[in-house]
């Protein structure tokens, strides 16, 4: 299924193989028999990958060609059997993240390619290092791994499973002071509303930037340390930041976070506070909160991550980063 359609392939060993797509009351053929070449006999692998139908075929003359439809023309995106003439037949595909997986038929050992949208890699040795493993049969996602299944005449059938590397986002922890923001003096995050707390020049705001990008979601946490020694944890809660007292297991500030390049994530800072009662004085306007140095450490942890206890978040971190501010008596 693509699109809303339903599209099948045909075997034809005299003029190529069909493509066809049923929109629920009429067949109609979308491509050209073998895609002009009539040693495509059969397309034994179908994908949909970045909104587009992919189609792996068999051809025991040049090697397997992989083509894209974009609902109206056809590509080729690989060159004939990746540059080896002995991977006769594209038999499986899969779509794990950002890429595609093509599984070959070759009498040397099959083999495994990945491809981004632009480029193809290998990412096997031939026939998982047994040339009796002739064919890439059969391909699964599951539990965001790659399992592909082998042909093997010799010694039987394997299983091979590909584990997922999560790419992690560098961070960069950043001091702001409010006033340069909210006068228009930086304008990194100005589009942010801080309500009352945005009087200029009284309140640091903290903010992690990522300087890669990721699209693996991960759960944010964040730890603040007041001037005293003590410390809470900080989460959202029905749309409230909150504290979390220390010595409990705790939540992440935000969960499944995606990072783009230079994504702006805030860190709500130190007016949430489990150590002080009254954080503002509606009649004065000034804090009871001490002066000293509040430090945040900010944790990625991948998304969904079990955590049964505070120790827990650093030991599992895969990105951390720290930033600090100093608070003085006079903050008005």
């Amino acid at each position: 299924m693509w699109d809303g359609r339903l599209y099948a392939t045909a075997c034809n060993m005299v003029t190529g193989l069909e493509i066809w797509e049923y929109d629920g009351i009429i067949w109609n053929q979308v491509n050209i028999d073998g895609f002009g070449d009539v040693n495509n006999t059969v397309g034994p692998s179908m994908a949909v990958f970045q909104d587009n139908l992919y189609v792996g075929t068999k051809n025991t003359v040049t090697g397997c060609e992989i083509w894209r439809y974009d609902g109206s023309n056809w590509i080729q995106v690989n060159t004939d059997g990746f540059g080896d003439e002995n991977n006769k037949g594209a038999l499986s595909m899969a779509v794990l993240g950002n890429n595609l997986y093509v599984g070959t038929s070759n009498p040397l050992g099959c083999q495994v390619w990945r491809y981004d949208g632009s480029n193809w890699i290998q990412v096997n040795t031939d026939g998982f290092g047994d040339e009796n493993n002739v064919c890439a049969f059969s391909m699964a996602i599951f539990d965001n791994d790659l399992y592909v299944g082998t042909k093997n005449w010799v010694t039987g059938c394997e299983v091979w499973q590909m584990k997922t590397i999560i790419p992690i986002p560098e961070l960069n922890s950043k001091t702001l002071d409010m006033g340069s923001i909210l006068s228009g003096g930086t304008g990194i995050v100005d589009h942010y509303d801080f309500g009352e707390f945005g009087t200029p020049g009284t309140m640091p705001y903290i903010y992690v930037q990522t300087t890669t990008a990721s699209d693996s979601p991960v759960d944010v946490y964040v730890k603040v340390t007041y001037p005293d020694g003590r410390s809470a944890w900080l989460y959202e809660e029905a749309g409230a930041m909150i504290y979390h007292d220390p010595t409990i297991t705790p939540n992440p500030e935000y969960s499944s976070q995606v990072f783009s390049e230079q994504t702006v994530l805030p860190i709500l800072t130190w007016w949430f506070s489990p150590a002080y009662k009254y954080l503002t004085n509606a009649e004065t306007g000034g804090y009871e909160v001490p002066d000293g140095v509040y430090t945040w450490n900010i944790y990625l942890l991948p998304a969904g991550t079990s955590i049964s206890s505070p120790d827990d978040v650093a030991a599992n971190a895969c990105a951390s980063a720290t930033a600090s501010v100093t608070l003085t008596t006079d903050r008005l």
